[in-house]
C-alpha cells in the first residue's frame, strides 16, 4: 500500500507548480457582434456553421439594450437628480391643470 502512495507523491513532485510558464494562448481576432455573424453568415462571407448560427441567434436579444429600459433608466436619472426633469415638469402641467 506504501508503494501506491509513493508512486502518486512522486507523480505530484513531477507536476509543474505555479511558478511554470504557462503557454500562451493564441489571440481569437476581433470579436464581431452576433448580428454581424448573421449578416456575415448570410450574405456568403462565412462558412454557415449551425451552432456558431444557433449561438448568434441566441445572443442576439443580449447585446444591446431595449430602447424601453433605456429611456427609462434615464427618465429615472433625470427625475430624481434634475428639477427641471421631465417628471418635475409633469408634475407641474398636472398641477396646473388641476381645477
Amino acid at each position: 500500500m506504501s508503494n501506491f502512495f509513493d508512486e502518486i507523491s512522486a507523480k505530484i513532485d513531477q507536476m509543474p507548480g505555479p511558478e511554470a510558464p504557462t503557454p500562451a494562448v493564441p489571440p481569437a481576432g476581433p470579436m464581431r457582434s452576433s448580428l454581424e455573424v448573421l449578416q456575415r453568415m448570410a450574405n456568403g462571407l462565412d462558412p454557415f456553421e449551425p451552432n456558431r448560427f444557433r449561438c448568434a441567434v441566441a445572443a442576439l436579444p443580449h447585446e444591446t439594450p431595449k430602447l424601453h429600459e433605456t429611456t427609462t433608466r434615464n427618465m429615472s436619472i433625470v427625475a430624481y437628480n434634475d428639477a427641471n426633469g421631465l417628471a418635475a415638469r409633469l408634475e407641474r402641467a398636472r398641477e396646473r391643470r388641476r381645477p
